[in-house]
């Protein structure tokens, strides 16, 4: 952009993403910097984030919460871009960021909308799109509005809105939907737990029906065609999930007060 000192850094977190890092930093070519978070990655990631000439951080993982709050913090620019590995961002977004940049924004951040992409087609009912959260902010404008695993990035004096699309590739086949499913069930299981929630079984038995009939009729799952009906039917087994496994928490605190008795 022409100045001394770059005015925006790309950050990344990474661990064991050769896979998809070559394209998520193609598509951030444009930043001033890049920045990577590596968790101790063994395969070819550090290699590819060296070619693409990013600084590279590491931290052992502790959850996207602490790994965010460490990264956005080593940010010595003004702005800082973030995405995931299995993201990209797109040209449209990229001018977008750049015209934006070369004027005085108005806003002390801006979310983006993100289009997911499941069995190879664009997801955008569901409840999946336009999924917008903070992407481009200044660095000393952001906070998380609670920690853990549901945190979410809050704007200094609210977001403005960018148009341009970030795209998002998570499952490169249903398997790793399957064991993104399972972390994710037993991470939300133990935050909501933690947090002083309960579940009976009847209660978790029901999430899963009314999650599916959410999804694809109310979020207009059956236009997205047959991913739109696995989308959804896997969205209930998932909350079924999470909640099988409150209630599993609940289940074995209430035999162990009665042992305890």
């Amino acid at each position: 952009m022409g100045d001394a000192v770059p005015r925006v850094t790309a950050c990344v977190l990474t661990k064991n993403e050769e896979k998809h890092l070559p394209a998520c930093l193609e598509s951030l070519r444009w930043a001033d910097a890049l920045q990577v978070l590596d968790s101790g990655s063994t395969d070819r990631t550090l290699e590819i984030a060296r070619r693409f000439g990013a600084q590279i951080l590491q931290r052992p993982w502790t959850g996207f919460y602490d790994q965010r709050v460490h990264q956005f913090a080593m940010v010595e620019t003004e702005w800082l871009f973030w995405l995931d590995a299995d993201e990209r961002c797109t040209p449209q977004l990229a001018q977008e960021i750049r015209d934006l940049l070369k004027s005085e924004p108005a806003r002390a951040g801006y979310t983006v909308p993100r289009l997911t992409y499941f069995l190879d087609a664009p997801i955008r009912r569901c409840g999946w799109f336009p999924d917008r959260m903070p992407r481009l902010f200044r660095k000393d404008s952001w906070s998380f509005n609670r920690p853990g695993i549901h945190a979410k990035i809050e704007i200094r004096g609210g977001s403005g809105e960018l148009r341009g699309l970030i795209e998002h590739y998570p499952y490169d086949s249903l398997a790793v939907y399957y064991r993104k499913m399972a972390s994710y069930a037993v991470e939300t299981a133990d935050y909501k737990f933690a947090q002083g929630k309960r579940c009976s079984l009847a209660g978790a038995l029901a999430i899963g029906p009314a999650r599916f009939l959410k999804t694809y009729l109310l979020q207009r799952g059956f236009l997205d065609g047959r991913a739109g009906l696995v989308v959804s039917w896997l969205s209930a087994v998932s909350d079924s999930m999470k909640y099988l496994e409150l209630y599993d928490r609940t289940r074995r605190e209430r035999a162990a007060r009665r042992t305890a008795l």
